[in-house]
């Protein structure tokens, strides 16, 4: 199962000093308070760790849908190459992290999963209702990374999850919508016959003309 989500360094809820003072006390668990103290950029390894919790909680649901977000039982443990150990209630998730200059794009794979299932992709627009746009990128994308007419895709959503339909019938893609601020992503986990070409996960993160 997978999740995603994004962070926005350029909106004001992700800024310094945005947070309530006991933010930090609330969300992340003492491991993580510690990291975040040492750390020589804490704005920015604040919102790396709420994203792979954030990320790694939508892949939860997908296996009980009455999981609730509590952040600080969703545990993170950074590497230093992009990647995160997420681990919830004895489940663990894989997370890579895309660091845009100014965005954060994690994306969480229930372990054990292969990368080379995962095509995923993240974007700033300017002027656009995130919900629609961000699912008119993921299908645009979607379509071309499989080759057919992106016409023939729709995007739903059943109890708050995001599925893939292709011509109206549920597909067996594992779908997953974010957004926030300015920035849209998405992440999908690809059947192995529907694979046309391996592409590494998550996607760089791009600037809209």
């Amino acid at each position: 199962m997978l999740g995603d989500d994004v962070v926005d360094l350029r909106d004001p809820e992700a800024a310094p000093g945005a947070t309530h003072p006991r933010f930090d006390e609330r969300v992340f668990a003492a491991a993580e308070r510690s990291l975040l103290e040492g750390g020589g950029s804490p704005t920015r390894l604040r919102w790396t760790v709420w994203a792979a919790k954030e990320s790694a909680f939508k892949a939860a649901r997908k296996f009980d849908s009455r999981i609730k977000f509590s952040p600080p039982r969703f545990v993170v443990r950074l590497a230093n190459d992009g990647e995160a150990c997420v681990t919830h209630a004895g489940r663990s998730f894989t997370v890579r992290i895309a660091q845009g200059d100014d965005a954060v794009h994690a994306v969480a794979l229930a372990r054990p999963a292969p990368s080379a299932d995962v095509f995923a992709g993240s974007l700033r627009v300017r002027g656009s209702d995130p919900s629609a746009a961000v699912r008119r990128f993921a299908i645009d994308r979607l379509a071309a990374h499989l080759g057919i007419d992106p016409a023939r895709l729709t995007i739903v959503r059943r109890l708050r999850i995001p599925l893939l339909l292709v011509d109206g019938r549920p597909s067996a893609v594992d779908l997953s919508l974010s957004h926030h601020g300015g920035v849209i992503g998405f992440a999908a986990r690809l059947p192995r016959r529907a694979q046309r070409r391996e592409e590494a996960w998550p996607g760089a993160l791009e600037v809209q003309p």
